[in-house]
């Protein structure tokens, strides 16, 4: 006893410098070196594609089908479109050099691999959809579903990342310090100056913040379907005419065509986040 709290006096005393022994004497792991630049930018790579893979494997469970069928349509349009380009999502990793990492570069090798076998057959359900209006709302509906279950039949999600952060501490420091995998801004840096009341919007000038999912806006004469994730706003409109989907990022900027002068409609998104999209709409 007198040995172990002598060596817990000195201990104490040479924090500094650190104690190689647990109190029953074990040893303590050395200390992980900080991750590499390589590392980091693997993570900030590898954190936004698999989210976004994510979203587009649950973009066709979350048409609304309850609306007009215009809106249906456009909705599944966009959802083929999008899944017959997702290897857009994996293109800031094919330019990435080896981490080093072991389960890293695995996991990178099988998002990669997963998404070009999915690639020919999402491309040819989406065909060339500049003709897509000439498709009845069966036909499109038929392709979306067929698309749906090839992007269900990647095997790869941002579930395989996290299981690698709890087994990988060189993986799990290197997800630490990437920006692109902190969660979401919580809160807007300022509220809009109609906050949440987007009824505001109805005289076609106002600044609010849609929340994130699906609401009903009507801004002058235009009512829309507003859609908020995680990283960009969606407008659609069904009339008389057809339908018009609209949509950006954070910091864009959308137009409607105008019926007249002085009264085309403009968005600009200002913030996106957790809660939803700060949009400001003006007429003019």
């Amino acid at each position: 006893m007198r040995a172990k709290a002598a060596w817990l006096a000195a201990c104490t005393l040479l924090l500094a410098a650190g104690c190689a022994e647990n109190l029953d004497g074990r040893p303590e792991p050395a200390p992980l070196p900080p991750p590499s630049q390589q590392a980091i930018a693997w993570a900030d790579a590898m954190c936004p594609t698999l989210q976004r893979l994510d979203r587009a494997k649950d973009a066709y469970d979350e048409v609304d089908r309850s609306v007009d069928p215009l809106f249906v349509q456009s909705e599944l349009e966009r959802m083929l479109k999008n899944a017959s380009s997702i290897d857009q999502l994996a293109a800031p990793l094919k330019t990435l050099p080896p981490t080093g990492l072991a389960a890293a570069d695995r996991l990178t090798e099988k998002v990669l691999t997963s998404i070009d076998q999915a690639l020919p057959e999402l491309k040819r359900l989406a065909g060339d959809l500049n003709h897509s209006l000439r498709l009845a709302f069966e036909e499109v509906e038929q392709r979306a579903a067929a698309a749906n279950k090839a992007l269900d039949g990647i095997p790869v999600s941002s579930a395989d990342l996290t299981a690698l952060t709890t087994e990988d501490p060189a993986v799990k420091a290197a997800h630490a310090r990437a920006e692109g995998c902190a969660p979401p801004d919580k809160t807007p840096p300022r509220q809009p100056r109609d906050g949440t009341n987007l009824a505001a919007c109805a005289a076609g000038v106002c600044e609010v913040l849609i929340p994130s999912g699906k609401s009903e806006l009507q801004v002058s004469t235009h009512k829309f379907t507003a859609t908020v994730t995680i990283d960009a706003v969606r407008f659609v409109e069904v009339s008389d005419a057809g339908s018009l989907s609209l949509g950006t990022g954070a910091g864009g900027t959308l137009k409607w065509p105008s019926p007249a002068p002085g009264q085309s409609l403009t968005a600009k998104v200002s913030w996106i986040g957790e809660q939803g999209a700060v949009v400001d709409f003006t007429m003019g």
